[in-house]
């Protein structure tokens, strides 16, 4: 789990401390302190009364609901993540504890050294299952209101406590702080009002900010399992054919065919970053892969309309990829002037490509009729992992699995 991020940094979290120090002394100063109405701390000379200094605070906002479910979403990957590596681990284990017992002169550091891993990954697992766990006391029931008629005499307990389990450490659930108060303001009053899924950016424009998680934006992700047919070869999403793509043009076909082999982004991920090479087309490629994709998945259209002339940003912080160069969740992100513009080589990559490709498409499909959009995928010379196929290699894997636990 991440560590907690402080609002400031420390500089200004002595010069706030230094503040109210001073204005809690009752020693003769000569300076002025004065809190602002808007929370701003400002420092003035007490002859000349010139300002000498300023403070600003940020505004605290509570825990938005879409928040707390990345954050859960977060946590539930970790753990299933973390649970594959004790499968493997365990088979690991197992079979180097026989190597040991069929070669009694073989030291047993190498299954002990495995032990100590597994070890580390279940204390591990626990905490990411419940990181809080309090006891709480039970208060008991006083004599004088236990009814002693009734069939079943209500005892007095005592020193009796359970367990309370709480998913994220209680600072995880406070609420985060930002300087944009003023813009949010000023966008209400003009009369805009937010549908579920938008925000509103420190530009004052209203967007719709997705990436891989679960919101409601995620209609809008590349990472999802979408099939369509793209230059002869059956995909499984938009990202899946943009990195093959991708890794084909750099000249790694190996890996490009490792791409075809999975289903999971998270694979895919894993191959991807191997490479962190950018293309100068990139701009191109997204357009042709989304455009396709939509046009052999008409029933995904409707949804990109109905996001109206909202802002579709894309919040993804992998370098070649074409998003804004921040993740999603982060205060910056809100922040059109902290997106990234990305070097990478020889290339440069302006940010949030397959956001204002979406917004391009958006427009196109306006335009006709969806019955028009509609387009067949073609002749399909290769494929990649189906859904069959990893439902398949799952149950093989569980298999191996069962297997090492038995024996």
């Amino acid at each position: 789990m991440s560590e907690l991020k402080l609002p400031y940094d420390e500089k200004t979290q002595n010069e706030i401390k230094s503040f109210f120090n001073n204005i809690s002394s009752k020693k003769k100063s000569k300076f002025i302190y004065k809190r602002l109405e808007n929370g701003n701390l400002e420092i003035y000379d007490a002859k000349s009364e010139e300002l000498i200094s300023s403070i600003q605070l940020y505004y605290y906002r509570p825990i938005t609901k879409e928040e707390f479910i990345e954050m859960d979403n977060e946590r539930k990957k970790a753990i299933i993540e973390i649970e594959e590596e004790i499968d493997i681990q365990k088979s690991l284990l197992k079979k180097a504890y026989q190597e040991y017992k069929i070669n009694n002169t073989k030291e047993a550091s190498e299954f002990m050294k495995i032990n100590e891993e597994l070890h580390d990954l279940e204390l591990k697992k626990v905490y990411l299952r419940s990181p809080i766990r309090v006891a709480k006391n039970v208060e008991s029931i006083d004599t004088r209101f236990i009814d002693f008629e009734q069939p079943h005499e209500v005892r007095k307990l005592q020193n009796v406590q359970f367990n309370i389990y709480r998913d994220f450490p209680l600072w995880k659930l406070y609420g985060r702080y930002t300087d944009s108060k003023e813009i949010l303001e000023e966008s209400e009053q003009k009369g805009v009002t937010l549908l579920e899924g938008e925000v509103f950016l420190k530009n004052g424009k209203v967007a719709r900010i997705f990436n891989d998680t679960n919101n409601e934006n995620s209609f809008l992700s590349i990472f999802n399992l979408v099939e369509f047919v793209y230059n002869n070869t059956k995909f499984t999403s938009a990202y899946q054919a943009f990195e093959a793509t991708r890794l084909n043009e750099l000249g790694y076909e190996d890996l490009r065919n490792d791409v075809l082999k999975n289903r999971s982004s998270r694979l895919i991920r894993m191959v991807g970053k191997k490479i962190p090479k950018a293309l100068k087309n990139t701009k191109e490629i997204w357009k042709d892969i989304l455009k396709i994709l939509y046009e052999q998945n008409t029933i995904l259209i409707p949804d990109l309309l109905n996001t109206n002339d909202s802002e579709l940003v894309f919040a993804n912080n992998i370098p070649y990829l074409g998003g804004i160069g921040i993740n999603i969740g982060a205060e910056e992100g809100l922040d059109p002037k902290l997106w990234k513009t990305l070097k990478i080589g020889d290339v440069i990559l302006t940010p949030n490509i397959v956001g204002n490709t979406l917004m391009e498409l958006r427009s196109e499909f306006r335009e006709k009729p969806i019955e028009e959009v509609a387009k067949g995928g073609g002749i399909i010379f290769e494929k990649s992992k189906t859904k069959e196929d990893s439902e398949k290699a799952n149950a093989k894997k569980g298999a191996i699995i069962n297997y090492f636990k038995k024996h």
